[in-house]
């Protein structure tokens, strides 16, 4: 993997993997309107052997299938020749780990490249009971999702550019991951070569990794926001204030490094950033205010997302089947990035395996309310998210315990100032099909929120999911 610069650690996090080789094919994909890529209306059923059922994600909405091509792979980075898992094997190249079954790699071009589905941790492609007759497969994406997330991330890649909102990744191809006797090409190379032992296992099903270059490597981002809710809660720690009040306007930042930051670029990010901080408090607010228009912004840019993809009639992927009840509208499938002159947003949405668009809506005897009822399951369980509640499952699991009183009445107000703004901001755009108008800020705000992000995301770094 190429060099990392300190702020790529921030936003990407610092949790390396090593990769292997696998013997399968890369394919590539193309960009075709989500109607020619439609199939039919069957529903992906169990599947069975005399005493057995292989349980595989069952998203109620017709087939979407994409015409691959293994021709130009070389138009990629060359460290995507061959399929790439997760090993623990030593090994030259290396990614960092961003979820159970995803990861991180900076090619030598110095592009970002998200693989999901390269392995359960390193430990291939699990077999995992569920009960005494089913089972799944962990680990990997499958055709059927490889090719959803693929064609839906374009598709809403492109409604959401015409507002300049920018998507965390873009779609470039998969991995099928294969036998080594079936046709495969020989590798080469002194990365390590191996096969996964599970493959044989329901050699039928064809495990596949995902493929996605991140948003351009000068624009850095990635980590979830439900993960940095949790971190921005325990920057809050080493303010100094008087009179046991937080919005006091003399609150600034400690020039004291918290003791759970050891790396020496971390100590050295942490006090320049806190100064820049503390620098626009005398200059401009106080803490209070700036903290209350970060949340606001959040919540604004929630909203905006949420209500286009509804107002366009798009699930983000709310359904059950007999692996569960699904539901992929939530903080952590929107990535903290900083604003561009490509779009002024803070956040990015991916993962949209499980998305689908109305009119490929198909129900069925677990899913048997209609779209409409299914887009309130997305807003109200976004709103809960965004709320606090912790019962409701984001993908994060991270729940900071605030030192007294005080900072938990702070939490819930940003909290609660971040759902008022995205109600607000919800219903505005999913009556209207567009965007309001949000708040600028100055030139020293702007870079005062940058570095209230970069503290709290060195609390992420050793996150992995």
């Amino acid at each position: 993997m190429n060099t990392i610069s300190d702020d790529e650690l921030l936003f990407y996090g610092s949790v390396e993997t090593n990769f292997a080789y696998h013997y399968g094919t890369v394919n590539l994909s193309h960009n075709n309107p989500i109607d020619e890529c439609t199939l039919n209306s069957k529903i992906l059923s169990p599947i069975e052997t005399e005493d057995h059922q292989l349980i595989l994600p069952g998203i109620p909405a017709n087939f979407i299938q994409i015409q691959s091509t293994t021709n130009n792979i070389r138009t990629i980075s060359d460290e995507f020749c061959y399929p790439l898992i997760k090993t623990k094997l030593a090994s030259p190249l290396k990614g960092i780990i961003s979820g159970t079954r995803s990861a991180l790699i900076k090619s030598k071009s110095s592009k970002w490249y998200r693989l999901k589905g390269c392995g359960d941790n390193t430990d291939g492609f699990l077999i995992k009971s569920l009960s005494n007759t089913k089972s799944t497969i962990r680990g990997c994406a499958f055709l059927h999702t490889t090719y959803r997330e693929l064609i839906m991330t374009d598709y809403i890649s492109h409604m959401l550019s015409q507002y300049k909102i920018e998507c965390a990744n873009i779609s470039i191809g998969w991995f099928e991951y294969k036998l080594e006797n079936e046709n495969c090409n020989m590798i080469n190379s002194d990365i390590p070569i191996i096969q996964d032992i599970h493959l044989h296992q329901w050699s039928n099903i064809v495990r596949c990794c995902i493929l996605m270059e991140t948003l351009d490597q000068n624009n850095e981002q990635l980590i979830p926001l439900s993960t940095w809710f949790a971190s921005l809660t325990n920057i809050l720690e080493p303010i100094d204030y008087q009179n046991s009040h937080w919005l006091d306007l003399s609150s600034h930042f400690s020039d004291e490094i918290p003791s759970d930051i050891d790396e020496n670029y971390c100590k050295i990010i942490w006090k320049n950033n806190s100064n820049i901080i503390n620098n626009a408090l005398h200059a401009e607010q106080s803490l209070g205010d700036l903290l209350c228009l970060l949340y606001k912004r959040f919540g604004f840019e929630c909203g905006s997302i949420l209500g286009l993809m509804h107002y366009h009639r798009i699930s983000w992927g709310t359904y059950t089947d007999e692996l569960g009840i699904h539901c992929n509208a939530h903080p952590n499938n929107l990535v903290i990035k900083l604003p561009s002159s490509a779009s002024p947003f803070f956040l990015a949405p991916l993962d949209f395996d499980m998305s689908f668009i109305e009119k490929s809506y198909q129900p069925n005897q677990m899913n048997t309310q209609s779209f409409d009822e299914i887009i309130k399951l997305e807003l109200s369980g976004f709103q809960l998210t965004l709320a606090g509640d912790s019962q409701m499952s984001s993908g994060v699991t991270t729940w900071i315990e605030m030192p007294d009183d005080q900072w938990t009445s702070a939490r819930w107000l940003l909290r609660d100032i971040m759902l008022n703004e995205f109600n607000s901001s919800y219903n505005e755009t999913i009556q209207n099909g567009s965007i309001q108008s949000f708040d600028s800020f100055s030139n020293i705000q702007n870079q005062a929120m940058q570095s209230i992000i970069r503290l709290a995301l060195i609390k992420t770094m050793k996150e992995t999911g």
